[in-house]
Formats: structure tokens, sequence, C-alpha cells
């Protein structure tokens, strides 16, 4: 058999991640976190700190793709993070923004933001509204089922939903409608350049997951003050194409960032909130907000949308808030509270588990199983992560002293995801046989023209009342300014017709209809051959202009290629600094602990040279006082003994003496004195 032919590796990007300094409140003084350049986060331990009592107390820094400062603007935080993936998803992309850190470091803040300056999640609907405003499709045109696929509904179905979906609005209306009452200042930014020849429609779904269960917060509930529902939980589901999805969650079409931002607020006052010891109001759920695209082509004369399934292109951006993590030391939490922040951190433990397994596997090789079904928050992110879109996350810092312990933990995980690597998503390219590029702009310029023209008719028609001259018989026949002016005369002119039988009357008014048919058929023609001139002529301005636009994408795409092998570059010479660093002060220690050994060791050797001669110098004096100890004193001798015989007894020499093992004492192995065998009797 041959061999398998080895498919092409598909580039990846980083996990994008960026920084943000909550301000300080005021008497706040002692801060631990400070920006030193653009990419440049430095903790400094306080003395307080666990960090320091263990030892740890240099400062360390942390690079980011961004740090925004203490007074960083919404609007500046939502251009460098989320403008870049909203521009995906109008173009077919899919991206997924996290916003981690501890309790009330600012995340909420960062995604929803305040009524006269909104985060993330309104700026983003604001730009998809403005970039799309002329070129949405009819409400309810576009219908998502019930297994995360797209369809799209005949005119008279779409009516028929239009009609029961307004009496439904008058319904609520009659009841009273709970919508925010505050003022919202919209962002203004614009998407530009997308394709005209595509039609657009907005669904928006809202979700929370509260110990480890998933909660529909759009999903109407029966307003029953004695018996209340509870809310049902949603299980999770993978759909035909392998995408995960949440079963049975309500998804609306919007068509306003004002009518989204109604399901937002209501959102909101359902997502479940409490106090603690660290936050007023700290969010006890992780939140999903998911902004779905779907754009389908229009036909061959640009009036209608194609009514196939395969011909539509569907992108979501997914905005998640992300509870804190927390430490029931410093929270107190008791009951309901301690449980909830079990689950946060279990949660934020299973997201970190699966961040050091792809970590591992994309630096070993290794096919490690990655543990995405431990949770439901990384079980529903799980394609994402293998590949379906881009990864960014805004890791808010809280600057306090008394946070750097948790702060710690969250610079180590912010360390860990711009490690992991993620496949870089592809853009799904529909064929279009037979369609030419420009047919929507040729479609929406015809129209005008055809308003236009209506206009004039109306225009004349009434000038004509006006001057007392009869609008023309036919109702599509060309005004009254286009007829000749014989024409006119002859009919203001022309007497009544008193008989049928009239032979002068009857031929000419005959005639005069003849020519005028005969002028409306000529001017249809030179009008239809104007209006397909038209339409070529926009087709060719329009092809050219998708041809440079492409060349531009393409040329944008390849600078952005470059720029980010430029920064893995740039940290890659970093990580090779530290690294450097790192060997040489290895080397050092190493070098440094070799000399110290050996010098312990000369110094062990000389110690043990001088105690060796001090026990010498001990053991010649103790052997010099015992042999004074045992002469014998001055006394006749018994047994006399030759000269000769005395000078033949050896001296006692120390090598026959030994040391008794049980004392302190000299043995003698050999007598002082030979004893004479001949002795007097």
């Amino acid at each position: 058999s041959k061999t398998p032919r080895k498919l092409p590796k598909r580039p990846t990007d980083p996990v994008e991640v960026y920084c943000r300094l909550k301000p300080l409140v005021d008497g706040d003084e002692d801060v631990c976190a400070t920006r030193v350049s653009n990419i440049l986060l430095q903790l400094e331990p306080p003395e307080e700190s666990q960090s320091y009592k263990a030892g740890h107390r240099n400062p360390t820094q942390y690079t980011f793709q961004h740090v925004f400062d203490t007074e960083a603007e919404q609007k500046e935080v939502f251009d460098h993070v989320c403008v870049p993936l909203v521009e995906d998803v109008l173009r077919g992309k899919n991206a997924l923004l996290f916003a981690f850190g501890i309790t009330g470091s600012g995340k909420t803040y960062t995604m929803t933001g305040e009524p006269g300056n909104g985060g993330m999640l309104p700026r983003s609907l604001d730009v998809v509204f403005n970039s799309i405003a002329d070129l949405q499709s009819e409400r309810f045109l576009i219908k998502p089922d019930q297994f995360n696929a797209i369809e799209v509904q005949s005119e008279f179905n779409a009516r028929m939903e239009q009609q029961r979906y307004k009496a439904s609005l008058q319904a609520k209306s009659r009841g009273g409608t709970d919508s925010p009452d505050f003022i919202r200042v919209p962002d203004t930014l614009k998407i530009t350049e997308l394709d005209e020849d595509n039609v657009y429609a907005v669904f928006i779904s809202f979700i929370e997951i509260y110990n480890n269960y998933i909660y529909d917060l759009l999903e109407d509930m029966d307003t029953d003050e004695l018996h209340p529902k509870p809310p049902q939980s949603r299980t999770l589901r993978e759909d035909s194409n392998h995408q995960m999805f949440v079963s049975g969650v309500t998804e609306i079409e919007v068509k306003s960032t004002e009518e989204a931002y109604e399901f937002i607020w209501k959102g909101q006052q359902k997502r479940r909130v409490a106090q603690t010891q660290l936050n007023h109001e700290s969010s006890r759920s992780h939140s999903v907000f998911n902004i779905r695209v779907v754009s389908g082509p229009l036909d061959s004369a640009g009036a209608q949308v194609i009514m196939e399934r395969s011909m539509l292109t569907v992108s979501q951006l997914a905005l998640v808030d992300l509870a804190g993590s927390e430490r029931t030391s410093r929270t107190r939490a008791t009951g309901d509270r301690l449980r909830e922040a079990g689950n946060i951190n279990a949660n934020l433990m299973v997201l970190r588990t699966c961040m050091e397994t792809l970590r591992e596997n994309q630096a070993s090789g290794t096919t490690r199983i990655v543990p995405y079904r431990d949770s439901k928050l990384t079980h529903m992110f799980k394609n994402y992560f293998d590949g379906e879109g881009k990864v960014r996350m805004v890791v808010c810092i809280s600057p306090r002293s008394e946070d750097y312990d948790e702060t710690v933990h969250v610079m180590k995980f912010a360390e860990l995801a711009q490690e992991v690597q993620v496949t870089r998503p592809q853009i799904k390219r529909v064929q279009f046989d037979g369609l030419l590029p420009g047919r929507g702009n040729a479609h929406k310029l015809y129209r005008e023209a055809m308003d236009q023209l209506e206009e004039m008719r109306q225009d004349e028609e009434r000038k004509g009342v006006d001057e007392n001259i009869p609008p023309p018989a036919i109702a599509s026949a060309p005004s009254v300014g286009q007829i000749p002016m014989t024409f006119s005369f002859a009919i203001s002119s022309a007497p009544e017709l008193v008989s049928c039988d009239d032979e002068f009357l009857l031929p000419s008014f005959a005639q005069v209809l003849k020519e005028k048919q005969e002028m409306r058929r000529r001017f249809l023609g030179d009008f239809a051959a104007k209006q397909q001139q038209l339409r070529d002529l926009l087709t060719r301005v329009d092809g050219g202009y998708k041809e440079l636009h492409q060349a531009l994408s393409e040329a944008n795409e390849a600078i952005a290629v470059k720029d980010r092998e430029i920064q893995k570059l740039e940290r890659r010479a970093r990580t090779g600094d530290k690294k450097a660093l790192q060997d040489a002060l290895a080397f050092e220690k190493q070098q440094w602990a070799e000399e110290s050994d050996q010098r312990l060791a000369t110094m062990r050797r000389s110690m043990e040279e001088k105690i060796w001669r001090k026990d010498e110098k001990l053991r010649q004096l103790k052997e010099i006082v015992q042999q004074q100890s045992k002469k014998p004193p001055a006394q006749e001798v018994s047994s006399p003994m030759h000269v000769d015989e005395m000078r033949q007894v050896p001296a006692v020499r120390s090598r026959h003496r030994k040391r008794s093992l049980s004392a302190d004492t000299w043995l003698d192995h050999k007598p002082a004195l030979i004893k004479s065998l001949n002795r007097h009797s």
C-alpha cells in the first residue's frame, strides 16, 4: 500500500493576553503592581505578604501583549483588544474573549461597563450594527433551529412571524415594560469594506454557569410570586459539525444595539451576585454572552437571499466574564457562599489544567488527553482551543498590596496561557457560480433610481392637477412632462364625444392612442437599455474594487503575519537572554560549590593533622610518666647478677608496649630483667 500523504500543518497563533490595572480607591496608597512599559508589568512583594515572609523578596516582571494603566479609558481597551475580534466575526471567523482575575479586580466593569461608559459587550454590538446597517436581512427570514443550525425561511413565513412578533410587543407594552431608563453613549466605530453582496442577521444569547450548571438568562419565566418556578438547567450537546452548543437556549434576533441592550439588562438582573468581605457585588457565576452573525449571499438580481443552508456563513463572538478566584480565609465565606467559591475555584483549576496539558502536548509532542469534560466551562469552549477561533484574554489586576498573593497566581496563569498555541481558524469559502460581484450595490442603486422616478412622476401628476391638465390614461405611462405639447393640447382642447358613430373624432383618438403606446414602448426600451448599461458599469467598477480590496487584505494579512513573527522572535530573544542568565548563574553556583568543597576538605585535613600531632605528643607524655612511675626503688638485689648479664638485658622499647582496650594503661609484653637460672642456695 502507498504511504499516506502527510497533511500540511496549519499555522498557529498564541493565546493573546492583555493586562489592565484597576484604578485605586481613595485611601489605598500601598501598591504592589506598576506598569513599566506598554508590555511590561512589575510586581513587588510587600512585607506583609506570604511570599515576602517565605523569602521571595525580589520584584518580578511579566510580559503581555499590552498593559493598560489605571488611567486607561474603556474606549482604549476596546479598540486594542476587542475591535479585531469583531472584525473577524463580521468576516466569518469565530472569536473568544475571557476576562480573568481575582474578585473585585474590575472584570465585570471591563466587560459590561456602566450606563455612560460602556464596556466591551455593548461596544461590540455598536460596531456590528454600525457596520451592517444597510445590509441587514428582514426579521425572521434567517432563523436558527434547535440543533445549532441555520435555515432560510420563505418571505411568507417570515411575514407571518413578524406579525406575531409585533402583536407580542404590543401586548408587552400594554402590560408595562421593565427596561433600563438610563442614557447610553454608543460607539461610532464602523468596520468598512464588508461584502455588499451579502445580507446579515445578528442573534444573541446570554447564559451563566453557576455551581457547574448552565442556566439561560434570557428565558421567559412565569411571574408567580406565590409559587415561583425555579430555573431549569441546560445541557451541552455536539452538533453535526462537532461544535459544542447549549441545547434549548434562547437565541433572539436583534436589529439594533438598543434592542439588544434591553435583553442584556434583563439577563444582568437574573445573574447571581452576592456580597462578600472583598466585594459588595461579587459575581457568583461565570457569564457567557454570545453574538452570532449569519451572512447569506444574494441571488443574481441582488434582490433576494439564496435559500440554501450550505451557502450561509455562521460566526460567533463569545464574551466571557469569569467569576473571580478567591481565598476563603479572606472572604470568610460560609454556607452557600463557601460552596459557590469552591465551585468557582474548581472550574478555574480545570481551566488551568487544560492549559498546562495543551502546552505540554505542543512542547513535547505528546498526546495526553485534555480534560475538557471535567468542567462545563472548558467543555463549552473546547472547539476554540482546537482551532475553531481566535482566543484572547484580559487579565484584570488589583494593584493593592493586600491582593499580592492572589495576584501572583493570576500572573502565573497568564504566563501559562501565553505559551499555548491555537490553530489559526480558516474562513469558510463559499463558491458563487454564475453570480457577479457588485449585484447587491447595483440593485440598491436601481431601487434608488426607481424611487426617484416615482417621486418625479408624482410631482408631475401634482403639477398637472394644479394646471387643470388631466393625468395620463395609463398609470405606468411616462410622465406628463415627457408627452409632446401637441398631444397635451389635443387632449385639453378636444371636443366632447357625443355619439359613438362619430367618424371624425374616433379615428383621431385611435391615432393618438397608437402614437402614445409607441412612445411608451420606445421610452421603456430606452430605459431598460440604460438600466442594463448602468448595471454593467457598476458591476465592472465593483469588481475592480473587490480585486483591489482583496489585494489590500492579503497585504495586511502578510504584514500581520510578519508582525506576529517579529513579536515571537522578540519573545524568544527575551526568553533566550533569561535562559543565558540562568545558565551563567547556575555555572557560578556550581563553581562556588566546588571551591567551597575544596576549601572545606583542606581545612578538614589540616585539623585532622593538628589533632593527630596533639594526640602523639600526649601519648609520648603519658609514656614518659608511666616509665617514671614503674622504676624500682634503690635496694639490694637478693640474687646477684653478673655485670655482663645485666649489660645483656635489653631496654624495653615502645613497640613492646600496648594500650589496654579496657583502661587507659600500658601493658609490657617483655620483662624488664632476665633472671639468672643458677641461683645460690
